[in-house]
């Protein structure tokens, strides 16, 4: 008894300064938004004279009304980066879903060349160029679509890696869904898709944080 005793001590101990660590941590990351915070809601005068302050020596809402006043940059810039996210994220991966699909199906002629026709861009890529000459020839110069299309050419690297997800899902379940009389639509969105959520998931948070860094 006195030796599990002791050793709850020292787990107890060991988990207290892990949380100690943690907690100090987190404090360490927020105190700087609650800085801006306070800073946004102070009065610019008060700010130019004392500096920044964790208290607001006068309280002023002027930089929010300025923000979002009708007609502001911030707000169209916001609903443009939403509406970016949300499109090209999921058509990126509703086509580099389809596209897994095609490679993973044994019964598809050429999926090993179409494969290695994926895989040599993943590896020798040809840089910003011509992607802006493409972008040029479709007419999508100073146009918001410039943004989501280049990304509906998904990225080989999510590609494999939602065809190698695929790539371990037993063959007879499409075999049996095509003797029931379903296409390879029906099969890809009804059963291959539900069976790869980690796997799409996994793509759609690397497409979104790609489109935000763009942006």
């Amino acid at each position: 008894m006195a030796i599990i005793k002791s050793n709850s001590k020292k787990y107890s101990f060991a988990n207290f300064s892990i949380s100690l660590f943690i907690l100090i941590y987190a404090l360490a990351c927020i105190l700087p938004m609650i800085l801006t915070l306070m800073v946004s809601i102070t009065d610019e005068s008060m700010i130019i004279r004392h500096g920044y302050s964790f208290i607001p020596r006068k309280f002023s809402l002027y930089a929010y009304r300025l923000m979002f006043q009708s007609g502001s940059s911030v707000i169209r810039g916001y609903l443009i980066s939403v509406f970016v996210t949300i499109v090209g994220t999921t058509g990126a991966v509703l086509l580099s879903s389809f596209a897994a699909y095609t490679l993973a199906n044994k019964n598809v002629k050429y999926r090993g060349v179409l494969g290695l026709y994926f895989f040599i861009p993943m590896v020798f890529s040809a840089g910003m160029v011509p992607w802006y000459l493409i972008c040029t020839r479709l007419g999508l110069r100073d146009n918001l679509f410039a943004l989501i299309v280049p990304n509906l050419l998904f990225s080989p690297f999510n590609l494999f890696l939602i065809r190698n997800y695929m790539s371990g899902i037993p063959d007879s379940i499409r075999e049996s869904a095509t003797i029931d009389g379903a296409n390879d639509i029906t099969i890809a969105l009804k059963m291959y898709l539900p069976l790869s959520l980690p796997a799409v998931a996994t793509v759609t948070l690397f497409y979104g944080l790609a489109l935000v860094y763009e942006l």
